[in-house]
């Protein structure tokens, strides 16, 4: 997994601000103040690169037998993240 980001850094005490752009609803663009550039470099881009080390190390026929298990629990994750948000 990959982690990619083309950030200008913005001054703010948050990590990042999102905004809507070119009138779609569905695009959102985020940028990182320093301190979220500043995050990302130094959790989210190790973390991201264990993961893939780690699901590196199973062999292709224990990749291909968890992956359908792992998207399975990602979609069922989401679904009870977004219930939790609902309710605030």
């Amino acid at each position: 997994m990959a982690i990619s980001c083309s950030c200008v850094p913005i001054p703010a005490t948050h990590p990042s601000s999102r905004t809507r752009e070119d009138g779609n609803k569905k695009n959102k663009h985020i940028y990182l103040t320093v301190s979220g550039r500043e995050l990302v470099d130094g959790i989210m881009k190790p973390l991201a690169e264990a993961e893939g080390e780690a699901f590196g190390a199973l062999t292709v026929e224990e990749q291909d037998v968890s992956l359908p298990l792992f998207r399975k629990y990602a979609d069922a994750l989401g679904v009870f993240i977004g219930n939790i948000t609902k309710r605030r």
